[in-house]
């Protein structure tokens, strides 16, 4: 998998990342950089099984790391059609890759794409500087 362009993708106020530019339709999801530097090294990760459904901002896995264990929200409303099973061998690919080879899960739409609570790459530093004030 290349190198994403952050530009592309939508961000939520959360810390999670979209791609809407994966296979067959599917929305890929991640964690940002903010939040994996934040959560410190993950250990573990707690997936859904395939097929779960979720709506828009459910708790839909959880990130365990050596600080504590963290929950991850579905930022789009679907159902789960892959998991990224290389982090279960090497679950620091969270850490070294947020945004490529440590990406979480892809995610088919229950309906069309709702992107009224997701956010620009511009529009999330800027909330990631009032985050930090």
């Amino acid at each position: 998998m290349g190198s994403r362009d952050l530009s592309k993708l939508l961000y939520s106020k959360n810390h999670e990342w979209v791609d809407v530019t994966g296979n067959d339709g599917g929305i890929v999801v991640g964690i940002t950089d903010y939040a994996q530097d934040a959560l410190g090294e993950v250990v573990y990760v707690d997936f859904p099984e395939v097929d779960d459904n979720f709506a828009q901002n459910d708790e839909f896995c959880t990130l365990e790391s050596t600080k504590a264990a963290s929950p991850v929200y579905m930022p789009v409303a679907g159902s789960v059609t892959k998991l990224n099973s290389a982090l279960e061998e090497d679950p620091s690919l969270v850490n070294n890759s947020p945004y490529d080879s440590g990406w979480l899960v892809e995610v088919k739409l229950d309906q069309e794409f709702d992107r009224s609570e997701l956010i620009t790459l511009e529009e999330y530093n800027k909330f990631l500087e009032k985050e930090s004030d």
